[in-house]
Parts: structure tokens; C-alpha cells; sequence
């Protein structure tokens, strides 16, 4: 629940240009705008776990842009309490163009 990253799929790796056995340990802000990062704070709170998935622009390591949808899943104790997040993250085909942090 810190925001660290444990584990990545391929998928995930291409859409930001990482390589998969790099990507362990980094955090997901490394892959926001610093523009965007009190708005991704705000998405990634608990009480967007297991909502609607949400449109998010991420920041590719060569600094570009790429659109995804994202869906949070908790992990968590039969008391309910998350202890880590499941995050699917798919290329968006919204129209994205009138987006604002």
C-alpha cells in the first residue's frame, strides 16, 4: 500500500518502455506526470478499490504520454483491511483528448 510496485505483467512493461525485470520496487509515480500526481493520489486512496475502472494518462520512461484504463482491486484480510492493491492496466480507447489533472 506504499505505492511500491512488486510485480508487473509484459503488457504493462511495453505501454511505459520499461523492461519487466526492472520494473520491481519502483514506485508508481514514477510513471505520473508531476503535474498529475496529487490527482493520482487522490484515484489510488482506498476507497477506489474495487470501483469502476478510471482513465489515466501514465508517463512512458521516454517521457511520452500513454492513455489506460485502470481497475483497483484490494487484497484484503477476512477484517476487511487492504493490504495491497491488484492493479490491471489496459491501453484506454476513450477519447481522452478533454482530460484535466
Amino acid at each position: 500500500m506504499d505505492g511500491r510496485i512488486l510485480f508487473a505483467g509484459t503488457h504493462f512493461c511495453e505501454l511505459v518502455g520499461i523492461h519487466y525485470s526492472k520494473v520491481a520496487g519502483m514506485s508508481y509515480f514514477d510513471f505520473v506526470f508531476p503535474e498529475d500526481s496529487d490527482a493520482a493520489r487522490l484515484l489510488f486512496q482506498s476507497k477506489h478499490l474495487n470501483a469502476e475502472p478510471f482513465t489515466f494518462r501514465l508517463k512512458r520512461l521516454d517521457g511520452a504520454a500513454v492513455w489506460v484504463d485502470i481497475k483497483l482491486t484490494a487484497m484484503q484480510e477476512p477484517e476487511e483491511n487492504a493490504y495491497a492493491m491488484s492493479v490491471t492496466i489496459t491501453e484506454s480507447t476513450r477519447d481522452c483528448l478533454s482530460w484535466t489533472p
